[in-house]
């Protein structure tokens, strides 16, 4: 075993920082758009220390890439318009509304990719689908947290239990009652 897999890291850009809070990485989206990016590319790009200590960088080959880089960047782009921040704190009333919102979305993605399906790399209508299936199962779950708007009601719960125990004022410990 070489220095370079000991020290090995992976480059994920959603690593939890030790500062952030629970909120924060509840309504970070990152993590989801990283393993849609790392499917259609077939890879990702990997960190590490060689024994040196210097930071370093390989690619991590995990499949065949499904499109070329300009097809993975108009991909990417109707992903993070509906996988997002803002879109976290959103609801839906019922699946029926989100669904249609869904099939609106998914209708404008698949009229991209087939439209510019040789630019962006892919030769048959099953790498077009292929594709299409890839993002659209993420965002179809990840719209699926905004029905009735639990999870933005759990963040807010969470959030009101944080206020209740931070420090106030810096002069002590408050658990919310006088």
């Amino acid at each position: 075993m070489s220095d370079e897999t000991e020290n090995y890291s992976n480059s994920q850009p959603y690593l939890k920082r030790l500062d952030e809070s629970t909120i924060r990485i509840k309504i970070d989206p990152s993590p989801i758009l990283f393993e849609i990016q790392k499917k259609l590319a077939g890879g990702y790009e990997e960190f590490y220390q060689d024994k040196d200590g210097n930071l370093k960088s390989r690619w991590k080959q995990i499949g065949k890439k499904l499109l070329n880089d300009e097809g993975i960047q108009k991909c990417m782009t109707h992903a993070s318009s509906v996988i997002n921040q803002a879109t976290v704190l959103g609801f839906f009333k019922d699946s029926n509304e989100k669904n249609k919102f869904f099939l609106f979305w998914k209708k404008n993605l698949r009229k991209e990719l087939y439209i510019n399906k040789y630019t962006y790399g892919m030769e048959t209508s099953s790498d077009v689908n292929h594709v299409l299936i890839v993002i659209s199962a993420f965002a179809d779950l990840f719209l699926t947290r905004l029905i009735g708007r639990k999870d933005a009601e759990a963040l807010e719960k969470i959030y009101n239990v944080n206020e209740l125990i931070e420090p106030q004022n810096k002069k002590g410990f408050s658990l919310g009652w006088k």
